[in-house]
């Protein structure tokens, strides 16, 4: 099933109580639940976004790829001290011509429209689970195709002037202290959280391998 057929599938309502229950029941930054008019007005936000989403024409496969679309692929992995949170959702596009994978919130909404939205992942989860967590994905950058199609322009060009080397660099240093960000752990402190995220890692590894050997088992 594409994600444009999964979108009209499911009604509105039912995806955006998994989206408030995962994204707006505590602010994480100021530790402590998110006032009811935020998530009034983020509600009516994301039925925007729907209604866009169902509206929207799906943009055609290019032949080079046999005309089969890339996989949206989504699974649950445990946070890290990265993040802060116990579990974490890991939304990305499996190329069906390189296996490659790739973040999906700089894709354009009419190209993953077409996608197909890998049915292992909809079985571990349900349906409107995994819309919630895409749908928060492609928001990322605006609540609408056009702020995401400025914003991507925006960051490809800054991109490319990196890459010509016609930006002007900065130590972290100089970042933490322009920002006011100061670490006051210590070394002790920091080892055993490297050492705790890198068990974490090797577990999300196991979890991601073993997700993507069953969609490419069946799929690919």
């Amino acid at each position: 099933m594409n994600l444009k057929d999964m979108i009209i599938k499911n009604d509105f309502e039912s995806v955006w109580t998994n989206i408030e229950n995962y994204y707006y029941s505590v602010d994480n930054i100021l530790q402590k639940p998110v006032e009811e008019n935020e998530k009034r007005a983020a509600k009516e936000k994301y039925r925007l976004v729907y209604k866009e989403l169902t509206e929207l024409p799906i943009n055609e496969v290019p032949s080079e790829l046999d005309d089969i679309p890339d996989t949206i692929v989504v699974i649950r992995l445990y946070g890290t001290s990265a993040n802060d949170y116990d579990f974490i959702w890991s939304v990305f596009s499996l190329s069906r011509k390189t296996e490659e994978l790739y973040g999906i919130e700089l894709e354009e909404w009419n190209n993953l429209l077409g996608m197909n939205v890998a049915q292992e992942c909809i079985n571990e989860y349900s349906e409107e689970i995994v819309l919630a967590h895409i749908l928060y994905e492609m928001t990322f950058l605006g609540m609408n195709k056009n702020e995401v199609d400025n914003r991507r322009k925006e960051i490809f060009t800054s991109l490319e002037k990196t890459k010509n080397e016609e930006c002007e660099y900065i130590s972290f240093e100089e970042l933490c202290e322009e920002i006011g960000y100061t670490d006051n752990r210590t070394v002790d402190e920091i080892k055993a959280e490297m050492e705790k995220d890198y068990s974490i890692n090797i577990k999300n590894d196991e979890i991601k391998k073993a997700m993507l050997n069953r969609i490419l088992s069946e799929n690919f």
